[in-house]
């Protein structure tokens, strides 16, 4: 018995739009809403944590985007997938993985240059997780 999900059954619609954009604009775009509207700031000062806070926000609607589509792949084909479940487990930071993975590093480094940032600055914002070290 197949577990495939039709999003066509059925009561299921699939909400589509159009992919998020990953330019330089869109980015500075996305990042002025979330530190405005989301945080409720209006002011970009260089030691603010709304501005980690806010390109955190910007990254987040990319990887969720990407990980929905991943999603609907798997649940309207019968593909397979493998997990692995670890008891050693340091997080360390994320915020540059994420960038990376979504191969945004450059525009994200222009785009803060344009908002008057220099981006290693915002990555080196976030706090290490701090989960351990590593030892069971």
């Amino acid at each position: 018995m197949s577990m495939a999900r039709d999003p066509n059954a059925v009561g299921s619609r699939l909400l589509t739009m159009p992919p998020l954009r990953m330019d330089t604009d869109a980015i500075i775009r996305d990042f002025t809403h979330y530190f405005r509207h989301t945080l409720g700031r209006r002011v970009l000062a260089h030691d603010s944590p709304f501005v980690y806070r806010a390109l955190v926000l910007v990254l987040r609607d990319r990887l969720i985007e990407r990980l929905n589509d991943t999603a609907l792949t798997c649940e309207t084909t019968d593909c397979r997938q493998a997990c692995y479940l670890s008891l050693e487990y340091l997080m360390g930071r994320l915020l540059r993985n994420a960038v990376l993975n979504l191969g945004i590093e450059d525009v994200c480094e222009e785009a803060f240059q344009r908002l008057g940032f220099n981006f290693a600055d915002v990555l080196e914002a976030e706090h290490d997780t701090g989960l351990g070290n590593g030892g069971l």
